[in-house]
């Protein structure tokens, strides 16, 4: 599965940039991968940082869910 949005903030310089999130099945579960495009080269990192942290929260939360079932 694939979800694409636009991205707009103060951090892309006020720039479009483009969210790619797949999904894919794999033995024993799923695969998230994030695509970030079209950031300016000054806030890549922070953007990294910052939809690592995202991305940590839901797997967390996701565990959370799975071990209270």
């Amino acid at each position: 599965h694939l979800l694409e949005f636009t991205w707009r903030s103060a951090n892309t310089g006020g720039r479009d940039t483009l969210v790619s999130i797949s999904i894919e099945p794999i033995e024993g579960g799923s695969q998230l991968t994030l695509l970030h495009r079209d950031l300016p080269p000054a806030t890549s990192d922070g953007h990294r940082l910052g939809w690592q942290s995202i991305l940590d929260q839901l797997e967390a939360d996701l565990d959370r869910v799975a071990s209270d079932s």
